[in-house]
């Protein structure tokens, strides 16, 4: 199960929050930031449509990248700076925390906000954003996903995440039966159905042998 989010329509209402909150202001950020991979998408745009002169960085979450692509830059003095940084989905504040310790290894910046495209709850520190694109309820066997268009857009869906070990286990007792196993959420439960699929079937599952031509078992996952 899919649903589309309107993304632009989100960062539309981020940039106006980051926009009006740096307007008349002395002490813009001097440095925004963003943190891979979607956050980055984000502080492109926002430097980009916020016109102002500001250095560009990049961090990441997981230390120890050295290649070009997963590396942190912050090509400017840390210490003392002011930096907005930009994540796409706050969630339990963790990223935000690893982010943080990432840039507070390059110096101790004066002040440090936070803009995020979604808030989504769930979170487990005490950690919240100054700006905000717009919260969105997810549930908990759902998860946000952001993409970027070749032409710089946004789209923003939300994805049923179905645990792999579930997974693993419908398509074991699938094997050897011709059967073709589905996963699913229903009431707030993952659901297994198999179905036999009669062009994939071996001799023991075909129609001939079960005389509704389809069998189709729902078992609770859980009890697997």
């Amino acid at each position: 199960t899919v649903r589309q989010l309107d993304a632009e329509a989100l960062y539309q209402h981020l940039l106006a929050s980051v926009r009006r909150s740096l307007a008349g202001r002395d002490d813009a950020p001097v440095a925004i930031v963003g943190i891979r991979t979607g956050g980055v998408w984000i502080s492109e745009r926002l430097h980009a449509d916020l016109g102002i002169e500001a250095a560009q960085g990049v961090t990441t979450t997981h230390p120890g990248h050295s290649d070009d692509i997963g590396a942190t830059r912050l090509d400017f003095p840390v210490a003392d700076s002011r930096i907005l940084l930009v994540d796409d989905i706050l969630f339990t504040g963790r990223t935000i925390r690893a982010a943080l310790n990432e840039i507070f290894d390059y110096g101790r910046p004066r002040r440090v906000e936070l803009a995020v495209l979604v808030d989504r709850g769930g979170r487990q520190l005490p950690l919240q954003a100054d700006h905000v694109g717009g919260r969105v309820d997810v549930g908990p066997d759902e998860r946000l996903v952001l993409s970027q268009e070749t032409s710089g857009r946004l789209a923003l869906r939300i994805e049923v995440e179905i645990d792999q070990h579930h997974a693993r286990r419908a398509q074991h007792l699938s094997d050897g039966f011709g059967m073709r196993p589905a996963i699913g959420i229903a009431d707030g439960e993952s659901l297994l159905a198999i179905g036999i699929d009669q062009r994939d079937a071996g001799p023991a599952a075909r129609a001939d042998r079960f005389p509704h031509q389809l069998l189709h078992a729902r078992q609770r996952l859980a009890v697997l």
